[in-house]
């Protein structure tokens, strides 16, 4: 039995054909084993913009450019970022309220104050300072459990820090009360008037003659201080006019505010009826022994 001779090219084109055959089916076997990019990846879910909203209150400021300072002692800084895009705060020495916008790490503050109250010379110039600082601000970035704002050139002008809720509990005494034609007047002489919240709800005091109790709400700002007993004899003349005032402002008080340490309560208004000031810590009495040897030394 003979073989076939076959011609050299027709072997040399079956061959290449069957290469061909081979390589496409490699590919597709592998194009079916690794699944496509668009097939496999997840789809990206678009990033949420993040806004710096909350209360927060100033840790430091920087009004021109020449570093960051703590505010005073015992005023309050405020900034509160809503979620609609409203800005409102506290000065120390009055209110301010506005609207903000953010891109990306860009913000634009828009502050218009409400007008300051009565205040001291330092407690004014702080405001301005503020607001100027507040003013200069076009950047932002989270910071600890707060935020920095900066200006153009990349300094920091604010830090700010959650805020701290105020609290009207402590030992109070009372500055100044209004009359009836709301003139704020000092107590009498001799008669000193105090006033203690403690943090349950209750209230008690001294109205210059005699005492009360009683218990107040308070809700934000807001805050209702009824009802009130007093307890002993009444007063007379000058004494119980006073204290019919006194009595009269707290039952009156709708509103209670911190302004630079101070406690003043308010009416619907924001008029002014009681003025509180921070009772002085009582001074511990010395140890029998030094109070011997103190005796001991004079003599």
């Amino acid at each position: 039995m003979h073989a076939i001779a076959y011609p050299p090219r027709l072997v040399a084109a079956v061959i290449a054909f069957a290469l061909v055959v081979l390589s496409a089916g490699v590919a597709l076997a592998q194009e079916e084993a690794t699944p496509t990019a668009a097939t496999s990846a997840a789809p990206s879910a678009a990033p949420l913009e993040v806004r710096p909203e909350g209360s927060f209150g100033v840790l430091a400021f920087d009004a021109w450019g020449q570093g960051l300072a703590e505010p005073r002692p015992a005023t309050t800084l405020t900034s509160v970022f809503l979620p609609e895009g409203r800005l409102e705060g506290e000065t120390g020495c009055g209110t301010y309220y506005g609207a903000y916008g953010v891109d990306g790490d860009g913000i634009n503050l828009r502050v218009i104050s409400k007008g300051t109250d009565p205040c001291g010379t330092k407690d004014t110039e702080e405001a301005v300072a503020y607001s100027i600082a507040l003013e200069s601000v076009v950047s932002w970035r989270p910071a600890g459990s707060g935020l920095e704002l900066l200006d153009e050139s990349g300094s920091v002008r604010l830090i700010l820090g959650e805020a701290i809720e105020p609290d009207l509990s402590g030992s109070w005494l009372v500055q100044r009360y209004a009359k009836p034609n709301g003139t704020l007047v000092e107590p009498l002489p001799g008669t000193p008037a105090d006033i203690d919240f403690d943090s349950d709800g209750g209230v008690a005091g001294s109205t210059g003659c005699r005492f009360f109790e009683g218990s107040y709400e308070t809700q934000g700002d807001r805050i209702v201080i009824a009802p009130i007993d007093t307890v002993g004899l009444p007063c007379e003349g000058e004494e119980r006019r006073q204290e019919r005032r006194l009595l009269r402002g707290l039952d009156a008080a709708v509103i209670w505010t911190l302004v630079s340490g101070d406690l003043v309560l308010s009416d619907g208004f924001g008029e002014p009826l009681v003025v509180l000031g921070p009772a002085p810590e009582p001074v511990a009495s010395p140890p029998p022994a030094e109070a011997a040897a103190s005796v001991e030394a004079t003599e």
